[in-house]
Order: C-alpha cells, then structure tokens, then sequence
C-alpha cells in the first residue's frame, strides 16, 4: 500500500485530498494529514484520511519519512522551514505553497537524496509554468512571455471589486512584494502597484492588470527577451489598492493600538476576511489564465477559464486540481531527482488538463506557426 501525506487541511489543502480520493491511480494509498489545528481531525476523517496534529516542522517531517510522497499545502509564512526538514528525510514532495523562497535552496539535498522536490504546484504560478513549458517545446524557445491571471469574482463587487477566495495574506503579500519581471533580457524589480494595464480578455471585456510576482523559477529556467505575469482584476481595483497602501494598511510593521501592537497587513486581512469572504457576499467567482508566447513570428497561446460558486470558488478548485493531478503524476510516473518546477514538468500536462476538465475547466491551445 502506498502511503500519502497531506500537509496543512486549508481551503486548498482540503479540497486536493477531496479530489485525489477521487482520482484512479490514489486507489489503495492510505492518506494521512498533518496540521497544527485539531479542529482538522474531523474534516480529515470524514474524508477517510488519518490525522495527526502537528506544529513543528521536524516532526512533520519525522511522520513524512518513508511516505511515498508529501503533498504541501501552507501558508507562504511557514512552508520553507517545512520544506528544509523534508529535504533531509528522502522523500518525494510537491508543494502548492506561494513563497519568496526561491525553490533552488533546497536543491542539494534533494539531489542529495535521489528524490524530488516540485514546488509552485498551482494555478499559477504551477499550470501557467506548465503551459510556458509545453509553448517553450512546440515553439523552439521564446522571445516574448506573457502570462494573464485572475481569480475575480464573476461581476465587481464593492467596496474592492473583489471577493476573498483563499488566504487574504497571501493574497495583499502580492500587491507588496517586488514584481521581477524580464525587460529587454534583463530582470527587473518592479512596484506592482507603480502601472495600471489593460487588457481586452474573451468574455470578460476590458479588465485591469498590475505586475505580480509570479514568474519565479521561469527567471531561471526560460531564456526571454521579455516576460512578465500580470494579475488581473476587475476596473477600479487597483486605484482602491493604493488608497489603501497610501494609508499605510499594507504594512507589516506592528502599531501600537490601545496598548496592543497590530500589524495594519494582518488587521486588514483579517477584515477582508470577514467581509468580502466569498461565501458571505453569496456570488460566484472565475478563474482565468491566460499564456501567450511568441518566437520568430509563430506564436502559441493557451487559455484555461474555470467558474466557481460561493460554497465552491474557482481559484482554490483550480489551484487544488493542478496540486492533486500534478502529485499523482510524480507518484505513478516519477520525475528526475532534484528541484523540478512545472515548466520542466509539461509532459505531466495532459494528466493535469484530465483532471482539470473533470471539475469544469475549458482549455484551448493554438500555435501559430511563421
């Protein structure tokens, strides 16, 4: 019997077991979930896994060892440490977790160890690295890299024109983080919140983007004259964003409030949070990625839409699909040792694109060949 360990039960974390418990080839693999919140025990057993509940990275790792794979699924905050203690027990691991970390830190001792790590294991990035993978092998190579993603709800809702899908401090860590994006050969910092761009997107019209840090391994693996990610929202968005950095709510650095020390992020989060959570606004939510690629006039573009419900958005299903899809395909058909991102992954892409049409997605694919 093979043994599978999930761990962190979050909004992503839960769903990916859901639909691995689903999927042929998990068949006969006894799932065990690590978390720190006991309340997981009852969420993890009803959906026939074995719990433990777990703080320390070590001894996370020290339950890991011997598993047939770990499957991560964290806050960006503590998934690192988690990793380190991973890479020192052998054993094969794919992380949907968003990190700064870059993933090459860890490569030595999972060469070390002939086994592999795959991090990004998401929408995006994760599929939008495999899509610029699969455009890397039909083309030839790529002069120009544009990867066009949004989770927004289905119409703009007030006072943001947005609703919270998943982890709100993940989620405003985007609008603060330092956006690399590739300009002329050159890799460049830029404000994300410095340009507003335009996009014309199929069904949708007119849409906003701001530079998202979101390329990440693509800085090492693709050799692009120009690239960037752009995160897409609805009009308005990003003006609202700023007024909200201009007032200082997207600092980290704690405030002393009523004899208490807040940090204006997390205070904030925890409102959007409470208010725009997508289950309390009561509408649905879309998931859009698009990839276009050029080189030497043939050009490649790829789209993938999934729509999603208040009690089941789009974002998180989509992001849970690609993680379940992408661990089953390191756990039937292995992967070279070592760190290996999604865009060196592209022939895993029709297991992914079997499990993302089973949840509702549409993906089309055109080449233009010169």
């Amino acid at each position: 019997m093979c043994r599978v360990v999930l761990i962190g039960l979050g909004r992503v974390g839960s769903r990916a077991l859901r639909i691995a418990q689903a999927l042929e080839g998990f068949e006969g693999c006894e799932f065990v979930v690590l978390d720190a919140d006991p309340g997981k025990r009852r969420v993890a057993e009803e959906l026939g896994a074995s719990f433990t509940r777990v703080e320390a990275p070590a001894d996370a790792a020290r339950l890991a060892r011997g598993s047939d794979l770990v499957m991560v699924s964290l806050p960006s905050s503590v998934a690192p440490r988690f990793i380190e203690e991973l890479s020192r027990v052998c054993v094969d691991v794919v992380d949907v977790s968003y990190s700064a970390v870059d993933p090459y830190v860890f490569e030595k001792p999972f060469l070390g160890c002939g086994s592999v790590y795959v991090p990004d294991a998401g929408f995006a990035p994760g599929y939008s690295n495999m899509l610029v993978g699969e455009a890397l092998r039909l083309l030839g190579g790529a002069e120009k890299v544009e990867i066009l993603v949004g989770g927004i709800p289905k119409r703009p809702v007030p006072p943001i024109g947005y609703v919270v899908t998943w982890s709100a401090e993940d989620l405003l860590e985007e609008y603060t983080r330092c956006a690399r994006i590739v300009v002329d050969g050159k890799v460049r910092c830029v404000d994300p919140l410095e340009v507003v761009l335009r996009f014309e997107i199929e069904g949708f019209g007119m849409l906003e983007g701001f530079y998202s840090d979101g390329l990440r391994t693509l800085l090492r693996n693709v050799e692009a004259l120009n690239m960037y990610e752009a995160t897409l929202r609805w009009p308005g968005h990003l003006s609202a964003m700023k007024l909200l950095r201009d007032l200082g709510l997207l600092e980290d650095r704690p405030l002393e409030v009523g004899g208490a020390r807040v940090s204006p992020r997390k205070l904030l989060a925890r409102l959007l949070d409470e208010v725009l959570a997508i289950s309390r606004i009561g509408i649905g939510d879309v998931a859009i990625l698009e990839v276009r690629v050029e080189e030497s006039g043939a050009r490649y573009r790829a789209r993938a839409v999934m729509e999603g419900e208040p009690n089941d958005p789009a974002t998180p299903r989509f992001t849970a699909a690609v993680f379940a899809a992408t661990g089953l395909a390191v756990l039937r058909r292995g992967a070279e040792p070592g760190v290996k991102p999604l865009e060196l992954l592209a022939p895993y892409k029709p297991d992914v694109d079997r499990v993302l049409r089973r949840l509702g997605a549409s993906t089309a694919t055109e080449v233009v060949q010169r």
